[in-house]
């Protein structure tokens, strides 16, 4: 993890990045970083499978729950640490 952004927590997050590997690797860097009650929107959940694939993958060992928004996106709202 580079420097700045390792001890930073985040109170919303949005990404627009396409693709399985980069949206896996956008969810590991900033989940964890996440604020409870912090929101997560990202863009292509609904239209490309790849997003929606890394989205159920990483979060498939947790109680998180990813809400359908019009226009092509995703909702998380984080409930825990």
């Amino acid at each position: 993890m580079a420097g700045p952004v390792r001890d930073l927590r985040f109170a919303f997050v949005h990404l627009d990045v396409d693709f399985y590997q980069s949206t896996l690797e956008a969810l590991q860097l900033f989940y964890p970083r996440m604020s409870v009650g912090a929101m997560l929107i990202s863009h292509d959940y609904v239209e490309f499978a790849a997003v929606r694939r890394a989205f159920d993958d990483y979060l498939k060992d947790s109680r998180q729950s990813v809400l359908e928004l019009s226009g092509n996106q995703c909702l998380i709202v984080k409930v825990a640490d």
